[in-house]
């Protein structure tokens, strides 16, 4: 395990692409994921999307195995 500086861009769909992200529920979301992020020792730099597909941008400079995240 070494000390690593990695820039991720993460992109989610929905199930079968259907619409079902919510507008008004679509700011829960990006919190619920900055949270998450910010417990892993994250930073996130960038989160966005639309109805069916979710964006993010992330870096990481801690001690981790790419499978912590």
């Amino acid at each position: 395990m070494s000390l690593t500086c990695n820039l991720y861009h993460i992109v989610f769909n929905t199930k079968r692409r259907e619409m079902t992200i919510n507008l008004s529920h679509e700011t829960d979301l990006y919190r619920y994921l900055w949270r998450i992020l910010e417990d892993r020792k994250c930073k996130l730099l960038r989160i966005g999307g639309i109805p069916l597909t979710m964006f993010t941008s992330l870096l990481t400079c801690t001690p981790m195995y790419v499978s912590q995240i």
